[in-house]
């Protein structure tokens, strides 16, 4: 019955369907069934069938791909899962098979669209149905996005190892941030080259010095450079905390710091390009030795004559009085206007910037808008 390669393939496929529909005495055995799956993939593989004898092929693979026993129903996934005219819905169902059936479709099969595997993903909680797909050649950014959302360690190893996925710089950021206590996955993430240079100089605060120094020699950076990043890196980390404090403990941690020697003109800019009003006046009066509350007078003085006074008694940078008194007024403004939090006013922040063209008017507007977050490097925009 499984001899189906002589020249009357019509008579052997409708033998051989007519005999699986069977029951009783009539029925295959698994030996019979598994022998009929092989070699009608075979011959389907091969592209000699008719159209005619590739119809009733199918309706032979679609009746075995309900077998009872996986044995048979592996066989079809292991044998068809390249196979670019694999009918859609018998790919649909082999991938959602047991594991053992399913791992070469979802690998290897192209007749599934993003949408598809996307659904598996979503429906799975099996780390291995997912590590298949990591392993898809090529990997789509969709698939990236979406197996990198589980947030599996194993997954992003696998989706890491694959040199034909494709990574976006957002897909990468994300790796980073979930990942960033995870030596292994920040070096394969380093190992992966061609990374974007914002990545790079976040990627730099938060590895290892061995991953490091890989960093600094791929991507030439200078020592100088490096240094403010780490140091940027520590700003960022340390504002994030304020922002969760009430605003007592946020003016001792601010006083602490300056009771230190920690509290730089950076940091205190960096705060005011974040729209944190309360750690830009804290650290602003601590810089000038004046009580926060004439600060708090001072920043609002619609004139910005009590601003560049206070701006000049705390010694910060005279080549960046412009720019900072900008994002003051634009801040104040946000923040009267909206109400809004911190985090809600900055993007709005650098969208007024960017659509006034003030970062191209005034000087060293570039260099805060680094420090908020958006275009350019702080390390060199000095």
């Amino acid at each position: 019955m499984t001899n189906i390669a002589y020249s009357d393939h019509m008579g052997n496929l409708t033998e051989v369907l007519g005999r699986l529909q069977g029951n009783g005495e009539t029925a295959a055995s698994l030996e019979v069934r598994a022998e009929v799956a092989s070699a009608v993939c075979n011959q389907f593989n091969s592209g000699i069938f008719s159209p005619a004898e590739t119809k009733i092929a199918a309706e032979i693979l679609d009746i075995l791909s309900y077998d009872i026993e996986s044995k048979v129903r592996k066989i079809i996934s292991s044998k068809l899962a390249t196979n670019h005219n694999m009918p859609k819905i018998l790919a649909l169902r082999l991938a959602n098979d047991v594991l053992e059936v399913a791992l070469p479709v979802l690998e290897f099969s192209f007749v599934l669209s993003d949408y598809d595997i996307t659904q598996i993903i979503r429906s799975t909680a099996e780390v291995a149905r997912a590590r298949a797909i990591a392993r898809r050649k090529p990997l789509s950014y969709r698939l990236v996005d979406e197996l990198l959302n589980r947030r599996e360690k194993l997954v992003v190893k696998t989706i890491l190892e694959n040199k034909d996925a494709y990574i976006s710089t957002r897909s990468a950021e994300k790796i980073l941030l979930d990942f960033r206590n995870s030596e292994d996955v920040l070096q394969m993430l380093a190992d992966r080259g061609n990374l974007q240079l914002e990545l790079v100089e976040r990627m730099i605060t938060m590895v290892s010095d061995k991953i490091r120094m890989q960093l600094v020699n791929e991507y030439k950076l200078s020592p100088e450079a490096v240094s403010l990043m780490i140091e940027q890196g520590h700003n960022e980390a340390l504002l994030s905390t304020l922002q969760t404090k009430s605003p007592g403990e946020a003016d001792s941690l601010v006083r602490n710091l300056h009771g230190q020697r920690k509290l730089n003109y950076n940091l205190v800019l960096r705060a005011l390009c974040k729209g944190d009003l309360e750690f830009f006046a804290t650290g602003m009066g601590c810089l000038a030795n004046i009580p926060k509350s004439n600060v708090v007078k001072l920043i609002h003085d619609r004139n910005y004559m009590g601003f560049q006074a206070l701006y000049k008694a705390a010694n910060l940078p005279e080549h960046l009085y412009e720019a900072s008194r900008l994002i003051l007024q634009l801040t104040i403004q946000e923040r009267d206007d909206s109400g809004s939090t911190v985090s809600d006013c900055t993007n709005r922040i650098m969208r007024k910037i960017t659509s006034g063209g003030y970062d191209n008017t005034v000087p060293h507007m570039k260099y805060l808008l680094a420090l908020i977050g958006g275009s350019g490097n702080p390390a060199t925009l000095h």
